[in-house]
């Protein structure tokens, strides 16, 4: 069955164009409550874990696992994958893809398949890669499914490069990947590292990459749009003044990231620790 989206997670709501993770509107129930946790609406539930995550609370993220298992929403797939990623604790992320195995290899329906692999996508962590390529590997409907190689080319590259921009053979994909994983891997001394373009993830790297994107005088609107959502995600940065009827405001923008950066977020934000809404993430 699949329910409507409620008004408070519409209008703008679980957009990046938009008001990103905040509520559009009060909720018809407290989300903290616990009974909001079994809600007969998955909106309710994905809203609780929401509202839970971001007063740093990760022990109602396997919920969202629940809801993509037993439900058949490509939306709702799509939300959960998404916040996973952003605020799912290692272990649940380490567990991911035994139970969505066959929705997630199930290569008649590559819409599923892009959607799910958006929790290895958001985590950054160098140890998803391999579910992503695999992914990728197995789908059969390239058409929908090429977008793989540009998220993997996200995680691994400083610019999209040899893995984003793949034509050749499957085995010669896999050997690329693999090799640049290793490298990754050897110079981060773990595969449990977050990564974002080919380097360490940290809060401030992506803050200013934001930056030098608005400054740039010819911004990339989907650069600016990712790393508005890895940065607000992270610290909970109220970034929905980026934007105007889903129009990027470019000085807006710049002046909302200018005076994060003033308050020296490598003092609070440690590089290659994952955080969501300014709380670290069990890692």
């Amino acid at each position: 069955m699949i329910h409507d989206l409620p008004a408070f997670l519409d209008n703008g709501s679980l957009n990046w164009d938009g008001l990103g993770y905040a509520l559009s509107a009060p909720p018809p129930l407290e989300l903290l409550s616990p009974t909001a946790l079994t809600d007969a609406d998955p909106w309710i539930v994905f809203a609780a874990v929401l509202e839970r995550a971001k007063l740093g609370h990760f022990d109602a993220m396997p919920r969202l696992l629940d809801l993509i298992v037993s439900t058949d929403d490509d939306l709702l797939w799509s939300y959960c994958a998404d916040l996973i990623g952003d605020a799912g604790p290692r272990r649940l992320l380490e567990s991911l893809a035994a139970p969505l195995g066959t929705r997630l290899f199930d290569a008649d329906h590559p819409v599923h398949q892009v959607a799910l692999c958006g929790a290895f996508r958001q985590s950054m962590r160098l140890a998803g890669v391999p579910v992503m390529l695999e992914v990728y590997l197995r789908s059969t409907d390239r058409g929908e499914t090429n977008v793989l190689k540009v998220l993997l080319s996200q995680l691994l590259e400083a610019e999209l490069g040899p893995i984003g921009c793949f034509t050749g053979a499957d085995e010669d994909f896999r050997a690329l990947v693999v090799d640049r994983c290793a490298e990754l891997r050897a110079t981060l001394g773990s595969s449990q590292q977050p990564v974002l373009g080919g380097a360490l993830f940290s809060v401030e790297s992506v803050a200013r990459k934001l930056h030098a994107e608005l400054t740039s005088g010819d911004p990339n609107d989907v650069t600016v749009l990712r790393f508005r959502h890895h940065l607000e995600a992270s610290t909970g940065l109220d970034c929905s003044g980026f934007y105007k009827d889903e129009s990027l405001q470019y000085l807006d923008a710049t002046a909302i990231v200018e005076e994060f950066l003033k308050d020296a977020p490598g003092r609070r934000y440690m590089p290659g620790l994952r955080y969501f809404y300014g709380h670290q993430i069990p890692d």
